[in-house]
């Protein structure tokens, strides 16, 4: 082991391993305990900040809504693939989530009438604002 402990492998840090160090090497360039530490992120998402339908910032990149998802139905867009549509109600609004991929994991996974956090950038399509 090096002297100062800035300098050791990634692989010696509890809770990293073999196949996460390399991960980071490959990914971010990270290799030592002092790449880690001055790897900064070049963003931050506020999640703590919960927002209604009805009053949200528009302009904010990222938005968090607490409510419950109803109604919700498989549609094929191809012969291949689908996509899964559900309204989600937060007591002052109604919104469409849409997912393209995993729709079957979601569906197993996801309980209609239990409450929910959904995040993400919401806009507007077919006059229905939709994440």
């Amino acid at each position: 082991m090096p002297d100062n402990p800035l300098d050791n492998q990634l692989t010696y840090l509890k809770g990293v391993g073999p196949q996460r160090a390399e991960a980071l090497k490959k990914e971010l360039d990270i290799n030592t305990w002092g790449d880690l530490l001055e790897y900064f992120p070049f963003r931050y998402i506020d999640r703590s900040h919960v927002s209604t339908l009805a009053h949200f910032d528009t302009n904010a990149q990222y938005v968090v809504f607490k409510g419950v998802i109803r109604n919700m139905q498989t549609v094929a867009t191809s012969k291949f693939s689908q996509r899964l549509t559900a309204e989600f109600h937060d007591g002052t609004g109604v919104m469409e989530l849409c997912w393209f991929q995993g729709v079957n994991w979601i569906k197993q996974s996801i309980k209609p009438g239990t409450e929910y956090l959904v995040m993400g950038k919401p806009t507007i399509y077919g006059n229905m604002l939709q994440l």
